[in-house]
């Protein structure tokens, strides 16, 4: 293959991952759709699951409407751990996010051979940034962390500084936090710090509607998305991303019903 393609990482915790339904999540177009998997696995069209995830995940709603939205193909990169913490004193038996973790390195070496690889094989490769997604093991922490809203947007533009460091310049991606019965104020105090580093250079809110999932019957757990709000979430985040970068090739609002993979088939 040949010509541009955006490529985007994904970093946070099993939300990002992905715990939804596969089968429910849309049909990504190959050619257009591609997912990356260490050591040198690229693989389109791009489906559930994807890397990390046990079930289904926002990433095929996101490149379906991206490249829907676009015009480009893409490809993303998952490193989200379940069960991970940004801040070191959240973290629980999956590693954190923090300087002294292992996760972002490992992240950080995964974007960084994709981006080798899509280059190898004859692509240009134009690195976008993180979507990043996490939050969850830092807001049931609260207890241990007074200070949460401040420390965790301190952490998180330390975070993207790394990745804009050690990949290549790109942003990240901010999906806002839900919220949890029994956990709303360390989840609010979550989502404060993500808003405060989104005012930050090199971050952006991309998505933050996560938060209503629980009102609109949209968990699938009360911790875990169900797919219904895993697509709505991918699919709102890619047409964020491409308006903000400035590739909205179409003004078509995401659909609802038949997916955009699908309405490309019957065109094509």
């Amino acid at each position: 293959m040949n010509g541009l393609i955006d490529v985007f990482g994904v970093a946070g915790q099993s939300n990002a991952a992905g715990r939804g339904t596969a089968s429910a999540a849309p049909i990504t177009v190959a050619g257009l759709a591609h997912e990356f998997r260490q050591p040198d696995v690229l693989i389109t069209p791009a489906l559930d699951p994807f890397h990390g995830a046990a079930h289904g995940s926002a990433w095929p709603a996101f490149l379906d409407t991206f490249t829907a939205a676009s015009g480009r193909p893409a490809c993303i990169v998952s490193k989200a751990i379940g069960g991970s913490a940004l801040l070191p004193a959240a973290s629980v038996t999956n590693g954190h996010w923090s300087p002294t973790g292992l996760l972002r390195a490992a992240a950080s070496a995964a974007y960084s051979s994709a981006l080798t690889h899509l280059a190898a094989a004859g692509w240009t490769p134009v690195w976008r940034g993180v979507l990043w997604h996490q939050g969850e093991n830092d807001a049931q922490a609260l207890r241990k962390l007074p200070t949460l809203s401040a420390q965790y947007a301190a952490a998180l533009i330390a975070l993207a500084g790394h990745f804009a460091t050690s990949v290549g310049p790109g942003e990240m991606y901010v999906l806002r936090l839900g919220d949890r019965q029994g956990f709303e104020d360390g989840y609010a105090a979550v989502r404060a710090g993500q808003d405060v580093a989104c005012a930050a250079p090199g971050l952006t809110m991309a998505y933050d509607e996560c938060a209503q999932f629980p009102a609109r019957g949209w968990m699938r757990d009360p911790l875990h998305y169900a797919q219904v709000g895993l697509n709505h979430m991918g699919a709102g985040a890619a047409r964020n991303v491409a308006t903000h970068l400035g590739l909205l090739a179409s003004a078509e609002a995401p659909p609802r019903g038949m997916t955009i993979a699908r309405r490309l088939r019957q065109a094509l």
